[in-house]
């Protein structure tokens, strides 16, 4: 659906972008209610895919609600909060409480800027300076040294 919806974006952002917030309210009532699967699923992804292709006309209030640091960091942190959901999630339905959502996202957010972001820092440095080293050697090999 998302890929229908970025295809034909141009048309869909005329039209719908301006209604990207109410969009996305669209999507959270169809994923949070007892509906069936097709409209969990189906309206439901649709209404926030069509949200986000609209994103670039919708109103500025939204946009910037969107663009607050809080929101940047949840979504930089987003996998891994969408990898610790899963055991939390385990133990709420086995009867642990309301804590565990917390807890997935202070586990979540502990992992990717306290393990995963700083080790990718280091991976692309180590990675840069492996190019630098090798477009010097190349280099020193164009001119003739050896």
């Amino acid at each position: 659906m998302a890929a229908l919806a970025y295809l034909h974006r141009d048309g869909i952002v005329r039209r719908l972008g301006p209604a990207s917030p109410w969009l996305v309210g669209l999507g959270v009532v169809c994923k949070a209610a007892a509906f069936g699967s097709a409209l969990r699923f189906g309206a439901g992804s649709l209404a926030f895919a069509l949200a986000v292709v609209g994103l670039e006309v919708a109103p500025a209030w939204w946009r910037a609600a969107l663009s607050h640091p809080w929101l940047r960091k949840l979504g930089e942190a987003s996998f891994s909060i969408y990898l610790w959901q899963q055991p939390f999630y385990e133990m709420h339905a086995q009867g642990a409480g309301l804590w565990t959502l917390p807890a997935a996202l202070a586990c979540g957010f502990a992992c990717h800027y306290g393990l995963e972001k700083p080790a990718r820092l280091r991976l692309n440095d180590w990675r840069e300076g492996q190019a630098r080293q090798q477009a010097l050697a190349t280099i020193q090999w164009a001119q003739g040294g050896a």
